[in-house]
């Protein structure tokens, strides 16, 4: 539970990090999508990174305690 030691600031910092990615990438391809650029090249990457990540994930949640995994399983979505 290394959540619970780490202070609100480290957290606040976090969000407002992903905030503001988000909302930057969200106005840049509204911004190219006026240009009439297409972003269906990155099909074939964006897949490939999901499954690297799925099979990331499986592995650390395979080597993770087996009492922690299942504190962590049901509250994972």
């Amino acid at each position: 539970m290394t959540c619970a030691f780490t202070s609100g600031k480290v957290i606040l910092e976090a969000a407002i990090l992903t905030t503001v990615v988000v909302f930057s990438l969200t106005a840049y391809t509204f911004w190219a999508a006026k240009r009439g650029q297409d972003f269906s090249f990155l099909g074939p990457f964006l897949f490939a990174s999901l499954i690297m990540l799925l099979v990331f994930g499986f592995i650390q949640v395979r080597s993770m305690p087996m009492r922690l995994a299942l504190i962590l399983i049901p509250f994972s979505g």
